[in-house]
């Protein structure tokens, strides 16, 4: 199975598109996060943390697979990886079913995460100014934590509602993602 979504991140005064997409196979069990060198590794440390801690789910033993693609060359964009680290959740998520949303195609979503699970987004007053972006995201589903408001003129999915979805749907002992 393999699913993609999009995201965006800050280079200088531009907004870059970046192309996540993803599957998994019944290969050795195991996340690989490619296209962002030895940041992919760290990326996946924590993705890791965060799952073992927070999500009781039980996940088939799979490989998944993670690539991140960009116009800009990989040294670049491993410097604004950090951006990436939310998106990236929510695909390895999807491919895991721990999310109850399989097709990604019309989301996008950016920022990083702490290893508590707090979710930061970064430039999005930026990107509320900027055409360019406004543009490409129209037909997007952008998902958010719950305090971040969607000024965008565009739906919207709240993380909080897509983590109670996968709650109920799984083997957790309790709600509590934070």
């Amino acid at each position: 199975m393999g699913t993609k979504l999009k995201s965006y991140i800050s280079v200088g005064t531009k907004f870059i598109e970046v192309d996540i997409y993803g599957y998994s196979s019944r290969s050795v069990p195991g996340l690989d996060i490619i296209g962002i060198g030895s940041k992919g590794k760290l990326i996946r440390e924590k993705i890791t943390f965060i799952t073992n801690r927070h999500i009781k789910k039980k996940r088939a033993l799979k490989r998944y697979a993670i690539s991140i693609e960009s116009e800009i060359a990989e040294e670049k964009l491993k410097l604004h990886a950090r951006d990436l680290e939310f998106p990236i959740l929510i695909l390895y998520w999807s491919l895991a079913g721990i999310l109850p949303i399989k097709n990604l195609d019309k989301i996008w979503t950016t920022g990083f995460l702490s290893v508590d699970f707090d979710i930061t987004l970064n430039h999005l007053n930026e990107m509320k100014k900027d055409e360019s972006i406004l543009s490409l995201v129209n037909e997007k589903i952008f998902v958010h934590p719950r305090e971040v408001e969607n000024d965008f003129s565009m739906q919207s999915l709240i993380w909080e509602d897509l983590l109670n979805a996968a709650y109920r749907n799984s083997d957790a002992p309790s709600n509590d993602f934070g």
